[in-house]
């Protein structure tokens, strides 16, 4: 009987030892696997659906228009949204949401077409990075959709933040090619005239 036992582990231990390589292998694929399933469980768990939601609106008086930011959710991501009216309409408001609803794709993919965004002096010092704000503002990045003056934005920023000057600035953008170039606009004081779509 001890015998048998004694015959019968040397049989295990000469397989294990045989064919440990191929057993180290197995053993790390299902803990890789296990991990992987763990992470899609928990993606799923949390993941958030697809959504538009109205997060305020800023009124740009002696310009009589309207900005209305919007949080948007796309592919387990989010993004700020800034759509422009020139009167409080909801008509004119759902039909932008539901041209970006159609093109979400294309115009989410123009957000990335700078890295980086500052209104300078004129020596080139940055007094205020607006890269996240300027951003918001992709629906009006690519020609064909609708037009949005600079104007607008830099009023934008002026609300939101009191007391941003753009008097004899410039804006600075880096743009998302291999260089990484810079393009510098004059703003001419308040950017009247210069359009989105013609600038990144």
């Amino acid at each position: 009987m001890l015998y048998n036992w004694a015959f019968w582990s040397m049989g295990v231990g000469m397989v294990v030892y045989y064919f440990r390589d191929r057993l180290k292998r197995m053993l790390l694929s299902g803990v890789i696997t296990g991990l992987k399933m763990s992470v899609l469980y928990y993606n799923h768990l949390t993941k958030k659906g697809d959504s538009i939601n109205p997060n305020g609106v800023v009124y740009i008086e002696d310009k009589k228009i309207i900005i209305h930011e919007y949080d948007i959710v796309y592919n387990n991501k989010s993004h700020k949204m800034c759509f422009i009216s020139e009167k409080y309409d909801s008509e004119v408001v759902n039909t932008k949401l539901v041209l970006f609803n159609d093109n979400k794709e294309d115009i989410l993919a123009q957000r990335h077409k700078f890295v980086y965004c500052s209104i300078i002096n004129k020596d080139r010092e940055c007094l205020k990075d607006i890269t996240d704000e300027m951003r918001a503002f992709m629906f009006y990045f690519k020609k064909g959709y609708y037009v949005c003056n600079v104007e607008y934005v830099l009023k934008y920023l002026q609300s939101k933040y009191n007391g941003l000057k753009v008097k004899d600035c410039n804006l600075l953008f880096v743009l998302n090619d291999d260089e990484f170039t810079e393009k510098v606009i004059e703003l001419d004081n308040t950017g009247e005239g210069i359009l989105l779509h013609t600038i990144i």
